[in-house]
């Protein structure tokens, strides 16, 4: 047996300096959109279009990818034809070999390679029926090999005292939470299945951290993280109960613990068990801190080998507020530790947008969601295949179906993730081939896509810290209204409240925010006072950020009243020259629940179609006027158009110039387009601006100048007519 030592991992790293592969450096943080090389674009949006082939370069090029999901780490291998494990440094040096130089073949065709890998924990029961055990976790084989461990050590570090068959997160009655995947149109046999492992099991994370080094060393230039989410209703293993007590000691100011909970001693505290019990708001809060910073340690390790390394997690949605509260995935704190986002927002054909039956389905606000927490890094929306589940009344309607997806996706400053060469069966070429019309065309613009960001004078303010607290915030669904609306706007996550922030907005809109810092109402209070527009769903400020109840609101100087005289009909009032709405707001019921049976509601219905609850109808239809009232004639753009057509407005302030996305949702499922006529925007010269030319183009038009007409700060556009997705560009002087 050949130990691997310090001298081979370094032989292992100078060969790939001196076989010219990009590592360090084949990628770039997103800190720094410069070139990284001859052959790659910078790691920004407007250069990111993902398709993903195992080794079909010439596919790959046809659809204009910079970017391809392949590979993942090589993990404990076995010889192929002997059926034993390596351990043989020169054998196991050429498996590496070979990784990278299947990745430099892609990076010579100007594409970043994106690995996969997975929290979870694969394995193999008896059937398919059988409840999945930890003992039968295929990585005790290889953790029980006498050994093998000890032979890559330097990856994976001294062989720890706990095995595979501890490292299953389970619930606090032991039971153990599984998934066994299935391509969609597959029977139900076999008893393959994953388990997860907890990230709070230092046996665990020193695992992964190896995982994670060999992507590194195999050449990639980054990973996206599959299942990484605390599964509902865990985890109660001894190491989670540990890391809570050390979390509320070291994060938890004491004297809150004690006036809330009269604690003054947490280290035998147990964790909660649903939203009845004492410490509920903490320990949901600890499980998204604790996934972030286990997503921060893997990303450190993988940067001591490449120091550009690019990290993500897999996370589902779109309801994120939810999938914090259920999962532990916080996109704000996320946002601050991943290069990228991956989030599986859509959920079949449920989703897909479209229109049906006169409703618009769309998933605009998510997406809007997930920019703001990236903080306008890349985020690479995943979707199940409009091919997937089958079947499509008309096969046809995957091309015009695919350009739908992909126009949502990059209007919101999202990717598109991803096209896939196959999926168990050939995917149908008709995805194929409407993707690379509409890549084509953001190839053509991308050097105006390069750097642009999300820009509107309309901030709604999105707070997970509401749901932590057992409230629900309706910042996609306030989205979906004005979307509906014409009015252009942006999020803005609580993570980034900021004086300076704030001064980019004309109007914040909170969408029902009862959790509020003391600093943050005085922030808001000065904004209005200032001139800004401020409006108010429902009984916003009642807390504080820990969920205390206040005696009175504390907006009610700006708003004009006392809790106890809350107005139940929409007021308006003018302060200065800032302006203030109030709109009452009768907020869906929240009861008992866990982590496994949420008692938060799920607003997919409301973001996605559009359809309301009775009790919070009227306040909806209420705040499309609510917010141009409070912006005072200063919206920067505005939209009359069908109401399947959404719009967004980007700065790209390098080139001095703004981008107009439209995006035409009027499809129905056989793939028939009605074309978006008699669209019109009213765009808000900014201030010091003049416009020296005007552009329109889609995917099935040229890009060619068009007229507009100036009436003072404004200028008034007539869109010409489009299919499924248009790109106005307005060019400064």
């Amino acid at each position: 047996m050949i130990q691997f030592n310090k001298s081979r991992i370094l032989y292992l790293f100078l060969f790939v300096l001196l076989s010219g592969l990009p590592i360090p450096g084949a990628a770039q943080s997103s800190e720094n959109s410069s070139n990284t090389g001859p052959a790659l674009g910078p790691w920004d949006w407007g250069h990111i279009r993902i398709v993903r082939s195992n080794d079909n370069i010439e596919f790959l090029n046809r659809l204009h990818a910079t970017v391809n999901q392949n590979g993942g780490p090589i993990i404990f291998p076995k010889n192929r034809e002997t059926g034993q494990y390596i351990t043989d440094a020169e054998e196991f040096n050429q498996l590496l070999t070979a990784a990278r130089e299947k990745v430099a073949r892609f990076h010579a065709e100007g594409m970043y390679v994106i690995a996969y890998t997975t929290m979870a924990l694969a394995g193999e029961s008896p059937t398919y029926e059988d409840r999945p055990k930890p003992e039968e976790i295929s990585l005790n084989e290889a953790f029980n090999t006498p050994g093998l461990w000890e032979t890559y050590q330097e990856y994976f570090g001294p062989k720890p005292a706990e095995g595979p068959n501890k490292w299953a997160r389970h619930t606090h009655d032991m039971r153990y939470s599984s998934y066994r995947f299935r391509h969609p149109n597959a029977p139900r046999t076999g008893g393959r299945f994953e388990m997860f492992g907890c990230h709070d099991n230092p046996s665990y994370v020193q695992y992964f951290k190896g995982v994670i080094k060999l992507i590194a060393a195999g050449g990639h230039d980054g990973a996206y993280i599959d299942w990484t989410k605390v599964h509902g209703g865990t985890c109660y293993c001894e190491h989670s109960k540990k890391a809570f007590r050390k979390y509320l000691q070291d994060k938890v100011p004491a004297d809150y613990l004690r006036e809330r909970y009269g604690l003054s001693d947490v280290s035998q505290v147990e964790p909660p068990i649903d939203n009845t019990m004492a410490l509920w708001r903490e320990w949901l809060q600890f499980r998204s801190w604790s996934l972030t910073d286990y997503q921060r340690q893997i990303r450190e390790e993988a940067r001591k080998i490449n120091p550009n390394f690019l990290l993500s997690g897999n996370i589902n949605g779109g309801a994120y507020g939810n999938m914090a509260y259920r999962n532990g995935d916080d996109m704000e704190l996320m946002g601050t530790v991943e290069d990228f986002f991956y989030s599986e927002i859509q959920s079949g054909l449920r989703s897909v947008p479209r229109t049906e039956n006169g409703t618009k389905i769309s998933n605009s606000g998510p997406l809007k969601f997930l920019a703001a927490a990236a903080k306008q890094k890349p985020v690479w929306m995943y979707c199940i295949q409009p091919s997937h589940p089958k079947p499509i009344p008309n096969e046809k309607a995957l091309f015009n179906l695919i350009k739908l997806n992909i126009g949502e996706a990059f209007a919101n400053h999202n990717t598109f993730s991803v096209v896939r060469e196959r999926f168990g069966d050939p995917i149908s070429p008709f995805v194929h081939n409407g993707a690379e019309q509409i890549y084509a065309f953001f190839k053509e613009n991308e050097p105006n896509l390069i750097g642009a960001k999300l820009s509107a004078n309309v901030g709604i303010f999105c707070s997970l810290n509401q749901f932590y607290s057992d409230e629900f915030s309706y910042f996609n669904p306030a989205s979906r209204v004005l979307s509906d609306n014409g009015i252009a706007h942006v999020m803005t996550v609580e993570r980034d409240f900021t004086v300076e922030e704030l001064n980019k907005y004309e109007v914040i809109v909170l969408p029902y925010v009862p959790l509020m810092s003391d600093f943050q109402i005085d922030e808001l209070k000065k904004f209005v006072q200032n001139g800004g527009g401020l409006v108010v769903m429902g009984l916003s400020s009642l807390k504080d950020e820990y969920g205390r109840r206040r005696g009175n609101l504390g907006l009610s100087e700006i708003l004009g009243f006392d809790l106890q005289n809350t107005p139940i009909t929409m007021t308006q009032k003018e302060i200065g020259s800032g302006r203030v709405v109030f709109i009452p707001f009768n907020v869906l019921p929240i009861g008992k629940g866990d982590t496994r049976r949420s008692p938060l509601p799920n607003d997919q219905m409301m973001y996605g179609q559009g359809k309301f609850p009775e009790r919070i109808k009227d306040a909806f239809e209420t705040l499309p006027k609510a917010v141009e009232w409070a912006a005072n004639d200063r919206l920067s753009a505005k939209m009359s158009a069908p109401y399947t057509v959404e719009f967004t407005t980007m700065e790209q302030k390098e080139k001095n110039l703004q981008l107009i996305h439209l995006v035409n949702y009027n499809m129905n499922l056989d793939g028939e387009v009605t074309p978006a006529r008699r669209v019109r925007i009213r765009f808000r010269v900014p201030k010091g601006k003049e416009v020296s030319k005007l552009t329109f183009g889609s995917p099935l038009t040229d890009t060619a100048e068009i007229s507009y007409k100036t009436k003072g700060q404004y200028i008034e556009i007539k869109i010409p007519s489009f299919e499924v997705y248009g790109l106005a560009t307005v060019y400064f002087k």
